[in-house]
């Protein structure tokens, strides 16, 4: 027969044990809550700086002209990276950065009036011009480059890091986008605008990065001398130009290309926007337009493609047709080439 004063023995080193294991459990959770915290702190501390999207932020208007200083790139030590410190009053959220691809400028902007030859501690190699400007206690620090890049940056310890890469560098599959606009073009409701961006979302999705040539912070079309420099740089896969016109036609030019041609790439977007829209075909042929002879500078596979816009209630969708045909015509393109290597 159990006694009942070992029962209250027993039941009391079990409380005691109970009490010891929460007593161990609340130290770990501590502890735990604590390193989960540092982590936090030091991932706050280095997360990279939000970047201002393209045709999504104003945050140049208005300062862009205002040029107030300019400082010699020799004055500054040159680097792999821009740097630049600043105060325990700036935040990462403080800090904003603008790409303007083909101006060939950086824009850093920054909440309040900063001592620039005091806060830039390095520059980068391909800086060759430094300026800033104030405006409305904003600084914006415009970096001019030698060439089109992308880039990476960091915030950690009261420092920003900004890297540059080639685009090439910085992506396998590369596709530009020309869109060709009128002087009055309203980037919100041009249809090859519309278009032409569609196809880049789509294209993320693939894993392929695509540049619009367009001076998106300017909301104008780009000189074609500016343009072939801008595709020469990039050096992507495929590129693409888009037009508004009264019938679907798909231009190539016959300049020899080695194993995936131009009429390869024309026959492909042809017969996708044909399939898309469900018309009986899509014209191919010879590219002999004078005033545009972007396609004849270039040595990858290019396609000029001539599109009827949806403006009609029932032709609503139709632009974005055009979008997912050009897409898909661009996807078999890349099957293409790895099946031909």
């Amino acid at each position: 027969m159990t006694n009942t004063g070992d029962i209250k023995d027993k039941e009391k080193d079990m409380l005691v044990k109970s009490e010891n294991l929460l007593r161990k459990f609340c130290i770990s959770l501590c502890s735990f809550s604590g390193i989960m915290l540092a982590i936090m702190l030091v991932h706050l501390m280095t997360r990279s700086v939000v970047i201002s999207g393209a045709m999504e932020n104003d945050l140049t208007d208005g300062a862009l002209d205002e040029k107030d200083i300019d400082l010699q790139v020799s004055d500054f030590e040159k680097s792999d990276t821009i740097s630049i410190e600043f105060d325990s009053s700036v935040s990462s959220s403080d800090i904003s950065i603008e790409n303007h691809y083909f101006s060939k400028e950086m824009y850093v902007i920054v909440k309040g009036n900063l001592d620039i030859e005091k806060n830039i501690k390095t520059i980068s190699k391909n800086v060759e011009g430094i300026s800033a400007s104030f405006f409305d206690d904003i600084t914006y620090i415009k970096f001019e480059l030698d060439d089109i890049y992308e880039y990476s940056s960091s915030f950690c310890d009261m420092q920003l890091n900004i890297g540059t890469k080639k685009p090439a560098d910085s992506y396998e599959n590369i596709v530009v986008i020309d869109p060709i606009v009128g002087d009055d073009c309203i980037l919100d409701k041009d249809c090859v605008i519309e278009i032409a961006n569609n196809i880049e979302d789509s294209l993320e999705e693939l894993n392929i990065k695509a540049y619009i040539l367009l001076d998106e912070y300017e909301v104008t079309d780009l000189s074609q001398a500016d343009k072939i420099a801008a595709i020469n740089s990039i050096n992507p896969d495929f590129t693409v130009v888009l037009t508004e016109g009264d019938d679907f036609v798909t231009y190539y030019n016959d300049i020899y290309l080695r194993n995936y041609d131009n009429l390869d790439f024309a026959k492909q977007i042809a017969a996708d926007i044909s399939y898309e829209l469900g018309l009986d075909s899509c014209n191919i042929e010879n590219f002999d337009i004078e005033e545009y002879d972007l396609l004849n500078h270039l040595s990858m596979p290019s396609a000029y493609v001539e599109i009827v816009c949806g403006g009609k209630e029932e032709n609503k969708d139709s632009n974005e047709k055009i979008a997912d045909a050009i897409t898909k015509a661009i996807g078999y393109a890349y099957q293409s080439i790895e099946e031909i290597l």
